[in-house]
C-alpha cells in the first residue's frame, strides 16, 4: 500500500495600501460578513456596537477596510479562526484569514514579537540544551523556560504575542 502526501497553497489578493487600507479578497469578505453578522446580533451597548456597524458598512460598499477599523477587523478575523467558522470555507480560506491577519494592526504587532524572539532564539544556536519547560501563568499566557550551558531564558506566549520576561548569561 503506497502513501501520498499532497499539498496546496492558498494564493490571495489581500493587501494593505500605503495608506493603511486593509485589502480584502471576496472570499474573506464573505467570512467577515458572516462573523459580523452573529455579533451584531447580540445586544451591545451603542458605543460598543458603532466600530462593528462601520466596519459591516465598509466590507459590504467594497473590500476596502481603513486603519482605524484595523483592530475590529482583528476581532473578527480571530473569531472566524477561533470558532472554526473560516476553515467550513476550506482551508486555504483558513489561510487567507491567517495571512489577513497579520495586516492588522494586533496581527502586525504579534508578527514583530515573534520575530525579536526568534531573533534571540538564534543566538542559541550552539549552545548545549540542559532543559526545556513550559508552564502555564493564567489562561491563554504560557511561559516557556529554555536553560542552556551559557544562559536561561524565559519567553511569555499569550495573546499579545511573545516576549521574553528574562535573560540570564552565564559570565563565569
Amino acid at each position: 500500500m503506497s502513501s501520498r502526501r499532497c499539498s496546496a497553497t492558498a494564493t490571495t489578493i489581500t493587501g494593505v495600501a500605503s495608506d493603511g487600507v486593509i485589502r480584502l479578497d471576496s472570499i474573506q469578505r464573505e467570512v467577515i460578513l458572516g462573523e459580523l453578522a452573529n455579533m451584531l446580533a447580540r445586544p451591545l451597548p451603542p458605543a460598543a456596537r458603532e466600530p462593528y456597524d462601520n466596519l459591516k458598512q465598509c466590507v459590504e460598499d467594497n473590500l476596502d477596510v481603513p486603519s482605524e477599523l484595523s483592530p475590529h477587523l482583528a476581532m473578527m478575523i480571530e473569531a472566524s479562526i477561533i470558532s472554526g467558522n473560516a476553515r467550513r470555507f476550506g482551508a486555504g480560506v483558513q489561510q487567507s484569514m491567517v495571512a489577513l491577519y497579520q495586516k492588522t494592526r494586533p496581527g502586525a504587532a504579534i508578527a514583530e514579537s515573534i520575530a525579536a524572539v526568534n531573533a534571540a532564539l538564534e543566538k542559541v544556536a550552539g549552545h548545549r540544551i540542559e532543559a526545556i519547560s513550559t508552564t502555564l501563568r493564567a489562561p491563554g499566557s504560557y511561559a516557556m523556560t529554555l536553560k542552556t550551558d551559557q544562559l536561561q531564558m524565559v519567553v511569555v506566549l499569550d495573546r499579545t504575542g511573545l516576549s521574553i520576561e528574562s535573560l540570564e548569561v552565564n559570565l563565569g
